[in-house]
């Protein structure tokens, strides 16, 4: 077993992160998901905090009901997050060549359908929240049939 301190990992850290190759792979990859999704700016961020609050919720919400194992390996969910992608870039790309606002407008979609998600998670968890939220999401579900 090979032990090292503190002060030898954090070393090592830095040797990675001061690396060309590391530092030109990260460059790479950052210029594409900015190609692809758009600068990272404050809807974007917001989009992506409500992903992780909704996966988040939905881990414990299946923690709790005991599937947490077909959570871990539910497909749907990655099926989702390539959807947003899929969804997210071509708007963007559209932006960018004839349609301004398209991304936001994918963004605020996206983030009202994970709001809901997320709502719909605490729910079901017993959380407990306002009775005309109860009453939104009741609705919703019966208007779509969810």
């Amino acid at each position: 077993m090979i032990k090292m301190s503190i002060q030898e990992i954090m070393d090592s850290i830095k040797k990675v992160l001061e690396a060309p190759l590391f530092k030109g792979v990260f460059s790479f990859v950052g210029l594409v998901l900015t190609k692809l999704f758009g600068k990272p700016d404050t809807a974007l961020q917001a989009f992506i905090m409500l992903l992780i609050l909704d996966l988040i919720t939905g881990f414990i919400k299946a923690f709790l009901s005991g599937s947490a194992r077909s959570f871990i390996s539910h497909e749907k969910g990655r099926k989702k997050y390539l959807g947003y992608a899929v969804v997210l870039s071509v708007c963007h790309l559209l932006d960018m060549a004839a349609v301004p606002g398209l991304r936001n407008v994918a963004l605020f979609w996206g983030s009202a359908t994970e709001t809901y998600s997320i709502l719909e998670n605490m729910e079901e968890m017993g959380v407990p929240m306002p009775e005309f939220i109860k009453q939104q999401l009741n609705n919703t579900k019966k208007k779509y049939k969810l």
